[in-house]
């Protein structure tokens, strides 16, 4: 309060200041016609005088700004004092009230410690952890497959059991993110909420690290193999199908893929038996046999001596 009051004082000093110099430049200004009259003086002097007299006119005004901004200022230090002293200055020991918009947790406390804070300075967080919503950040490839109302899956939140909800928003803008291995990915903000069906979230709260598994399509039957069966072939899928005890290669169409299978759209039928995690010691024609458990690799038999 008695910073606001010395800017009062110095305001009010500069627009007693600023009117000293108003009267001498009216004084000047006012001569400075006579003299142009009788051609006494010239016209630069004349112009020089008049510009000191607009210039200290607007000084005035300006002082005058200055001063009801620190007045106003002034006023607003002694509000807040008085919410802490009394009439004698002694400390009060009656709280300022401030009664919050909504209901709910402190989450974050901006302030802890006791000032004088400007209008709109956040003080505290409030929330409601039982209506929380889940945002996820995919990669900007994935969310354009995403669609609003898509279902998923909240796993690895610390619970038993998975939680269930559905996608409500994709935002159209992405962002840059740093991935683990020094990567920049352009990242995506997906909103979802928890399904009415989704129990024992309660004990989730805000900023909780989730993992979810969000369904971008499905198909009710369809023909599907595992990805480690697939590689690579002249810019083709292909895969090793055993006909008749030995490895033959065989092109394949996919479709939909996941983390671990894909869908097969050509080229393999129900009951087909292909090879997973094929070996530089496969090549097409190679015998192999069926044993427990998956295929082995059989020798060729070599020549009676």
């Amino acid at each position: 309060m008695q910073a606001a009051e010395a800017t009062l004082q110095r305001s009010e000093s500069n627009s007693e200041q600023a009117n000293i110099k108003h009267e001498l430049n009216t004084s000047k200004y006012e001569r400075a016609k006579d003299l142009k009259e009788k051609r006494v003086v010239s016209d630069d002097e004349f112009d020089t005088t008049k510009a000191d007299y607009l210039a200290s006119a607007q000084a005035i005004k300006t002082a005058k700004f200055d001063t009801e901004i620190a007045r106003f200022e002034w006023e607003m230090a002694r509000a807040a004092v008085s919410q802490f002293t009394n009439e004698r200055g002694e400390s009060s020991v009656e709280p300022f009230e401030i009664h919050a918009p909504v209901a709910g947790k402190i989450l974050r406390v901006f302030q802890e410690s006791s000032t004088v804070v400007t209008v709109g300075a956040p003080l505290l967080e409030l929330g409601d952890p039982q209506k929380l919503e889940v945002e996820i950040d995919v990669l900007s490839t994935d969310a354009v497959r995403i669609k609003p109302g898509a279902e998923l899956t909240i796993e690895h939140w610390g619970g038993k059991s998975p939680l269930q909800g559905n996608v409500r928003v994709i935002e159209p803008a992405a962002f840059t993110k740093v991935s683990s291995l020094g990567v920049e990915e352009q990242r995506v903000n997906i909103i979802a909420d928890f399904s009415e069906s989704a129990d024992g979230n309660s004990t989730l709260g805000d900023g909780y690290r989730v993992e979810a598994r969000i369904t971008i399509d499905e198909l009710p039957h369809t023909l599907l193999i595992p990805n480690s069966a697939l590689f690579r072939h002249q810019r083709e899928w292909h895969v090793l199908k055993i006909v008749d005890d030995k490895a033959t290669l065989q092109r394949v169409a996919i479709g939909l893929q996941n983390e671990s299978h894909s869908q097969v759209t050509q080229g393999l039928a129900q009951g087909d038996q292909v090879i997973v995690y094929p070996s530089g010691d496969l090549s097409p024609g190679t015998r192999v046999r069926l044993v427990s458990g998956g295929a082995v690799v059989t020798p060729p038999a070599r020549p009676s001596e």
